[in-house]
C-alpha cells in the first residue's frame, strides 16, 4: 500500500490522506538463462524420452523469451551446455501463479509427451516437480535445480 498525500481547495485547504493500492508488473528482461544437471532416469520416464539406463544425469540449458510488448512468456530454446542457437530445440512455456503464490513454469515442447513442470524458488533458482506438483529429489551427484545466469554462453562454432 502506498499513503499519498493529496491538497482539496473547497474553501479551505484540507490535507487528505488516502491509501492505494499499486501493482506494479515488470517486465522481464529477456533471454532469462537457466542452467543444472539432473538425474536421468525419474525425469526420463516423467518426459517419455526413454533414455537408456545408461544415462546417469541430463544437462539442461534454457533461454526463455517474452513477448516484447506484453511482457508475457513466448519460447524458450533448450539444448545442453555448449550450444549452437540453430540446434536449439524450441519450445513454449508459461507461468502460473498457484492460488498459495507459487509461481510455476509450465514447459511445452514437442519431443515430451508431458509438459515440464518447474517451481521458481526466487529469481536466480528453479525446481524440478513431478506431475503431481511434488519436488523431484536429487542424488549424490545432481540435484533437480536450475540456476540463473548473468548472461546466456556464447554459441560454440562448429
Amino acid at each position: 500500500m502506498a499513503k499519498v498525500k493529496a491538497e482539496v481547495e473547497v474553501e479551505a485547504k484540507v490535507e487528505v490522506e488516502v491509501e492505494v493500492e499499486v501493482k506494479a508488473e515488470a517486465k522481464i528482461k529477456t533471454p532469462l538463462v537457466f542452467e543444472g544437471r539432473t538425474p536421468c532416469q525419474e525425469l526420463s520416464v516423467q518426459l517419455g524420452l526413454n533414455k537408456g539406463e545408461a544415462c546417469d544425469k541430463m544437462k539442461w540449458y534454457f533461454l526463455f523469451y517474452t513477448d516484447s510488448v506484453t511482457g508475457k512468456p513466448s519460447y524458450f530454446l533448450m539444448a545442453g551446455i555448449g550450444y549452437r542457437k540453430e540446434s536449439m530445440k524450441k519450445g513454449r512455456w508459461e507461468i502460473v501463479t498457484e492460488p498459495n503464490g507459487d509461481i510455476i513454469y509450465r514447459l511445452y515442447s514437442d519431443i515430451w509427451t508431458r509438459p515440464l513442470i518447474l517451481l521458481q524458488g526466487d529469481d536466480n533458482i528453479l525446481f524440478f516437480m513431478d506431475a503431481d506438483g511434488r519436488l523431484l529429489v536429487g542424488n549424490e551427484n545432481f540435484s533437480y535445480t536450475l540456476n540463473r545466469k548473468e548472461k546466456e554462453y556464447p554459441p560454440i562454432d562448429r
